[in-house]
């Protein structure tokens, strides 16, 4: 007997917690639906989705095409754009509006689809920890009545989005949370994630003697968890039977030296000697108060940041001696 619904939609499918979500829901019996968005590439032969559809965000028939011909238990939205790359105040803000035509966008489309067609399924939304804010350079301890911050067009987006689904809950009964995501990392992380650029700098060193790699910030601290523990957290969730949001979080601060440490040590390199910090200073940062996921669902961040780090360079130096190219 599966933890699980018999029958999960995953957006996002193709990314790094979707991919675990998948993972994780098939090794139980569960039979896992992908949506891609219209425009991206195609899944990845290796992919354990075999049953895919596309669909674009906008479109709300369709998506109620999708749920009526699937009729899932439950839905894990997790895709979203997640990076701003231009700096200019002017390009900033429409970047930021088309951020917010898909990060909002997306669960206005989905709700009313989800009370139309499925009412009874249960949606469960990637949020980020970024509405709080940036924190202090001391750390701030966050929860879920800490009122919300954002400082950047996606915080915005994923604050908002929270708030539309956490309405249509209070007002007309509708099924639906959001997971609020702290930092949360594996093997499937894009490379343009700190935790992924190190480990594959660790591979490339053990393969070919890399030049030193550069970052920002060494003195960089977070709140860090193993993206599966953070995966679990939500399939958890779609099994509530009062839906209300949590924090997801390791409940500590990692700095980031350690992670340096973890990653190169696991190869029997010191970082120290392949590492180039431009800065080493005191961020401000945020850490989760994870007690309420804990008490309630019996959910905790158990896999070491340790654990995590050495399995992205072994996973990373495995996909170089494959293909000469880690990920």
């Amino acid at each position: 007997m599966t933890l699980f619904p018999d029958k999960v939609l995953i957006t996002g499918a193709t990314g790094q917690d979707g991919r675990l979500a998948a993972e994780i829901l098939i090794s139980a019996g569960s039979h896992v639906i992908g949506i891609q968005c219209l425009g991206r590439s195609n899944p990845k032969p290796d992919h354990p989705i075999t049953e895919w559809y596309w669909w674009d965000f906008r479109d709300r028939k369709t998506l109620e095409d999708i749920l009526d011909a699937t009729k899932p238990n439950a839905i894990l939205h997790l895709a979203a754009n997640h990076h701003q790359s231009t700096h200019s105040s002017i390009d900033a803000i429409a970047e930021g509006a088309a951020m917010m035509d898909t990060n909002l966008g997306s669960v206005m489309t989905l709700v009313p689809a989800i009370m139309r067609v499925t009412p009874k399924a249960m949606l469960v939304a990637a949020g980020s920890s970024q509405i709080f804010g940036k924190g202090t350079i001391e750390g701030s301890r966050v929860n879920e009545t800490t009122p919300p911050n954002p400082h950047n067009s996606y915080a915005l987006a994923k604050d908002l989005a929270r708030r539309f689904i956490a309405f249509h809950r209070r007002h007309d009964g509708f099924r639906g949370a959001t997971a609020i995501l702290f930092n949360h990392e594996s093997r499937y992380r894009s490379d343009l994630f700190v935790t992924r650029i190190i480990s594959k700098h660790v591979a490339s060193l053990v393969r070919d003697s890399a030049g030193p790699l550069q970052l920002k910030n060494i003195g960089a601290r977070a709140d860090w968890c193993a993206a599966q523990d953070a995966v679990l957290a939500m399939l958890t969730m779609t099994s509530m039977k009062t839906p209300r949001d949590y924090i997801v979080s390791s409940g500590n601060d990692t700095a980031l030296t350690e992670l340096l440490e973890h990653a190169y040590g696991a190869v029997g390199l010191d970082w120290r000697n392949h590492v180039k910090g431009l800065s080493n200073k005191s961020t401000p940062y945020l850490v989760g108060d994870n007690n309420e996921i804990t008490s309630d669902l019996g959910w905790r961040a158990t896999t070491s940041m340790r654990d995590v780090m050495r399995d992205m360079v072994q996973h990373d130096l495995a996909l170089l001696e494959a293909t000469g190219d880690p990920g």
